[in-house]
């Protein structure tokens, strides 16, 4: 629910802002979905740590440097049209490629869009490999190399619309990460309104306490004395703050061996990679494997299973060698 809502707030003050334009070119109504998508996201993996917010664009201060081409193109068009379909239809291109029924609903549709004098409308990307430069060209026929006035204004104005793209993609970009920054202010906003910390706020806060260059020796060194001994089972399922956050309690070996308790703690971390299935709530196996990697006193593996006895193993081997021959 906190996700949804802090998407409806961000909506009206985010997207609600953005010109018609602005509104299709970077998602329309299917943008919702997606912003929830994203708000999700945020609220469940708390312990992602934020960027710099991307620049944001203005859409519309791009718009006017399709004017001129709009225009070159719609004269050149429809002045020479005719011309131009004769040589999409010439044996110059791949008559494969060029369908005499696809380019004569090409000329309707572009006959169209021209008249009604629109140079935001873009045309759809087919027309871009049937009509400009490069489309053309990549459709040659061997030693052939068809040009024409229609395919270069055309080119021209396919290309203008480059900086366009950019500046929805950046516009793009930036509603999402702000999207995140935003939901993050509200989380904690709502749990410092109702005195309350989530899970996940907790591990943060350690996690926070540990790095503090100032006292965080100190506080690990406190947890350390109150819990000299930590065995953690199903360490599989760990994520990277979690074992950040042991790895600074228990893992310097000079703490280990200063102050009160010196030389008598120790961290077992007891687990099985194969079985590592939370992902979805952001476990992350290899955590576990940095784990391994960083064990100071070896690894051991446990080469016996005590959880049944033989006739227990050998009935269920029996069912599963059944069931892979039938």
């Amino acid at each position: 629910r906190i996700a949804y809502d802090a998407v409806v707030d961000f909506w009206s003050l985010q997207v609600a802002r953005l010109t018609p334009f602005e509104f299709r070119a970077v998602g329309g109504a299917a943008l919702l979905r997606e912003l929830e998508q994203v708000a999700q996201e945020a609220t469940a993996q708390t312990d992602v740590e934020l960027v710099e917010l991307p620049p944001d664009v203005e859409i519309e201060s791009t718009l006017s440097a399709l004017d001129l081409p709009f225009a070159r193109a719609k004269e050149i068009f429809l002045e020479r049209y005719v011309e131009a379909v004769a040589v999409l239809s010439s044996k110059q291109v791949h008559q494969g490629w060029v369908k005499a029924a696809s380019v004569a609903a090409d000329v309707e549709r572009l006959k169209s869009l021209f008249l009604a004098g629109d140079a935001r409308v873009r045309p759809a990307s087919a027309i871009a490999d049937r009509w400009t430069r490069e489309g053309v060209l990549a459709r040659a026929t061997k030693g052939n190399k068809p040009s024409h006035p229609v395919f270069d204004v055309f080119q021209e104005w396919f290309d203008a619309w480059a900086p366009v793209d950019a500046a929805i993609a950046a516009r793009r970009a930036h509603l999402r990460a702000a999207l995140v920054h935003f939901v993050r202010e509200r989380v904690v906003q709502l749990h410092r309104r109702a005195r309350t910390q989530s899970f996940d706020d907790l591990l943060l806060d350690l996690r926070a306490a540990l790095r503090d260059p100032e006292r965080g020796r100190e506080v690990a060194r406190a947890i350390r004395e109150e819990f000299p001994v930590a065995l953690i089972d199903e360490f599989q399922d760990t994520d990277p703050v979690q074992y950040e956050i042991f790895q600074r309690i228990y893992g310097s070996a000079d703490d280990r061996t200063s102050g009160s308790g010196a030389g008598s703690t120790a961290l077992y971390l007891i687990g099985d990679p194969k079985q590592s299935i939370y992902s979805f709530r952001g476990a992350d196996v290899f955590s576990y494997l940095k784990a391994g990697a960083d064990a100071v006193s070896g690894t051991w593996t446990l080469g016996t299973s005590y959880r049944a006895g033989p006739a227990v193993v050998a009935a269920l081997s029996s069912v599963g060698t059944t069931a892979r021959r039938e």
